[in-house]
C-alpha cells in the first residue's frame, strides 16, 4: 500500500471486500486502448442489484430462435425473472415469444439476425431496491475530514487501527 500525495489510497495488488462496498464517486475500471492510452469505463448503475449478458442470434426456418442462458450465469440470477431487449439487424420482425428458466425464445422473420441484451435481478437480492444508505447499507465509515485532501491520512489511520485491533465504531 502506498500513499498518493494526499489524494486517496492506492493498493497495489488484489483487494477483496467481505461485505458491502460503497462510494460517493464513480466506479470505473481502467482499460488499456491501442491508440488512446488508459481510459475509464464506468459501472452501469441500477436501483436493484442486477447482472446482464449480451449476444446475437438468427431466426431459424421455423421462425424461432432458442437462446440458452449460460448455465453458470443462470445460477447467479433470480429464476425466470429477467428482461430481454432485442435489436434486429435487417428487414423483418422479431419479438420475445417466451421467457423461461434457463432460456428464452425469439420469434420472427426466418433468417433475420438480431442482438439481444438481458438483465436479471441478482440471486438473493430480488427485493433489494433503492436502499437508504444510513439505515440499510450497514457500512462502518471512517469520519470524513473537513479537508478532503487529507483523506489518505484518515484512510491510513483507519486501516492501521484495524490491523492493530483498535477498530472504532
Amino acid at each position: 500500500m502506498d500513499r498518493t500525495g494526499g489524494r486517496g489510497l492506492n493498493i497495489n495488488g488484489n483487494l477483496a471486500v467481505s461485505g458491502n462496498l460503497a462510494c460517493t464517486g464513480t466506479k470505473p475500471r481502467i482499460v488499456d486502448t491501442d491508440d488512446y492510452g488508459r481510459r475509464y469505463l464506468y459501472a452501469y448503475e441500477n436501483p436493484t442489484p442486477m447482472f446482464g449478458d449480451v449476444g446475437e442470434g438468427e431466426i431459424g426456418e421455423d421462425g424461432l430462435c432458442y437462446v440458452w442462458l449460460e448455465p453458470i450465469f443462470a445460477q447467479t440470477i433470480e429464476d425466470g425473472q429477467y428482461q430481454v431487449f432485442l435489436q434486429k439487424y435487417g428487414d423483418g420482425k422479431c419479438f420475445v415469444k417466451t421467457r423461461a428458466s434457463g432460456y428464452f425464445i425469439v420469434q420472427g422473420t426466418p433468417g433475420l439476425t438480431f442482438g439481444w441484451e438481458m438483465k436479471a435481478k441478482q440471486k438473493g437480492y430480488g427485493m433489494t431496491r433503492l436502499q437508504n444508505e444510513t439505515k440499510n447499507f450497514g457500512i462502518m465509515q471512517p469520519a470524513m475530514p473537513e479537508n478532503q485532501d487529507n483523506f489518505a491520512d484518515v484512510s491510513n489511520n483507519y486501516l492501521q487501527n484495524l490491523r492493530e485491533g483498535r477498530e472504532s465504531t
